[in-house]
């Protein structure tokens, strides 16, 4: 790493602990009335509200956020504002938690919704962040040849070999990719391939397993490392996200 780079790196992280320091009295200064905080919660691509069923989430208001197929050509940051306004309540303070894709669209809302904090888990928080085969899609756009359903059948396939899952997190993940739209797998895939963003915003905490294969570990520049914990960090270690989440939004 550059020295320019590791001194952003720090100043980052810098401000990171102060605003996770304010984040945590605001959130307690808040809540003091008994009314838990609302806290959003955005599956990935293959995924949906059974990815966060390991959690215990009882000291939050929970929303399940359902991810809509991407109109053509729509941009991460356009995608995202449309869930804001179709799903979003933001007259009372709320967190957001987002895995893998609902990550980048929660970092995306982390700068058009001013949400008390983020969590992102095994995403990315800008494109730098995304493997090369992504970036490359936005000058080779192979993807667009490639049918949902051949999307889905091949995942089913290939992610479980890919990633470290025990056989009742595999199952779950069959039975969630199964669940999917295949317009909506073609599509998710053209809005990672032209995701615009290059800087990530500061309320943003972003955690990641070392043995990630969808989005690898080598590529990200998580602020907390997951040692020999894959993309399913949500169910395989639940206690570690929870224990995130209490940290930045003031539940310790």
């Amino acid at each position: 790493m550059r020295g320019s780079e590791a001194l952003a790196l720090l100043m980052r992280r810098c401000l990171l602990f102060v605003l996770l320091w304010q984040s945590a009295v605001l959130a307690k200064a808040q809540t003091t009335d008994g009314e838990r905080l609302r806290l959003y919660l955005i599956p990935g691509t293959g995924a949906d509200h059974r990815l966060f069923h390991a959690l215990d989430l009882s000291d939050y208001d929970t929303v399940n956020v359902k991810l809509p197929i991407a109109y053509r050509r729509e941009t991460m940051a356009g995608y995202a504002a449309r869930i804001a306004r179709e799903q979003f309540d933001t007259t009372r303070p709320f967190g957001i938690l987002g895995v893998s894709l609902g990550g980048m669209v929660a970092t995306e809302l982390a700068e058009q919704l001013r949400p008390e904090h983020v969590v992102i888990v095994a995403s990315a928080k800008t494109r730098d962040e995304l493997p090369p085969g992504y970036r490359l899609g936005r000058s080779l756009p192979a993807y667009r040849m490639v049918g949902g359903r051949t999307m889905r059948w091949f995942t089913k396939r290939a992610q479980p070999k890919m990633e470290p899952m025990a056989d009742a997190q595999r199952d779950l993940f069959i039975e969630m990719i199964y669940a999917k739209d295949p317009k909506f797998l073609q599509r998710a895939v053209g809005l990672m391939v032209r995701w615009e963003r290059t800087e990530a915003p500061p309320n943003v905490t972003h955690v990641h397993g070392t043995l990630d294969r969808t989005l690898p570990y080598r590529f990200a520049r998580p602020d907390i490392t997951v040692e020999d914990e894959g993309h399913m960090l949500t169910y395989s270690r639940p206690e570690l996200v929870e224990g995130v989440l209490a940290g930045v939004l003031g539940r310790e």
